[in-house]
This record gives structure tokens, sequence and C-alpha cells, in this order.
């Protein structure tokens, strides 16, 4: 399982992301709605290219193939390898999430409320940097 490892989220929209098999994964925010991810597996035999991604409004469920290469025998079918792929594609769907939310806080035509966005906002630690000095002012 992937943790957070390294939050730049609000200075330079890049995140860093580590497993337990030291695979490590880095997503950059591009745009509004936009991010690149990018996975480097502890196997060097194994590379994956990097992807480039869209949150699209309303949000739609597509999905992504990711460009792998082998080298020296290696299958793709590793343990470590496969449990890379498996948290890539939850780190890029809980992406696709936030930059969804992010988008739909800032929008009128919403129907939801602002205190409910807000709470969709606080569910991803990527974001906590910037939203708990706004906790801080609102208990006060």
């Amino acid at each position: 399982m992937f943790k957070l490892t390294d939050n730049n989220f609000a200075i330079s929209g890049i995140c860093r992301y580590k497993d337990e098999h030291g695979n490590e994964i880095k997503v950059e925010r591009q745009d509004d709605d936009g991010f690149v991810a990018k996975i480097k597996f502890m196997n060097a035999d194994v590379k994956a290219d990097l992807l480039h991604f869209k949150a699209v409004y309303p949000l739609e469920e597509k999905g992504a193939y990711i460009n792998m290469k082998y080298a020296n025998g290696a299958t793709g079918q590793e343990p470590d390898v496969v449990a890379g792929v498996s948290g890539f594609t939850e780190i890029v769907q809980r992406w696709i999430r936030m930059m969804y939310d992010i988008k739909n806080f800032s929008s009128s035509n919403s129907k939801h409320t602002w205190n409910s966005k807000l709470s969709r906002l606080m569910e991803y630690e990527e974001l906590e940097p910037m939203l708990n000095p706004v906790f801080a002012v609102t208990k006060k």
C-alpha cells in the first residue's frame, strides 16, 4: 500500500508516494483539472511510461493503459510489480476524484453546500496543509 512521503501539492503541485516494496509514485498537477503520474518500480527490470490524465466533468469512469517494458526475464507478474500497479491505479483514481472535487468546490452550479464541498476536500491528505489553516481560523 502506498503512503504519501512528500507532500508539496500546495507549493509545486507534486506529491510522492512509496510502498512497502520500494516502488515509488510521483504525481504532478498540470493545470486546473489535469495531472501526470509516473511509477518507478523497485525492480529495475520493469519500467512504465508517464501517464497524463484529465479529470473530466461530469466525472466519467474511463480506463487507462499502462505501457510497461520488461528486461532480463521480468514478466510483470512479480508480487512487488503487481502490488505496484494496483497501488498506482488506486492513487490515479484518488487524484481524479480529488481534482474533480477541487473543481466542484469552486463551481457555483453544484447542488452541494459549501460545507459538504469542504468536508469532501478534507478527505484528501494531500490538501491538509492548505485546509488546516482554514479550519484553525473558523474554530476560533
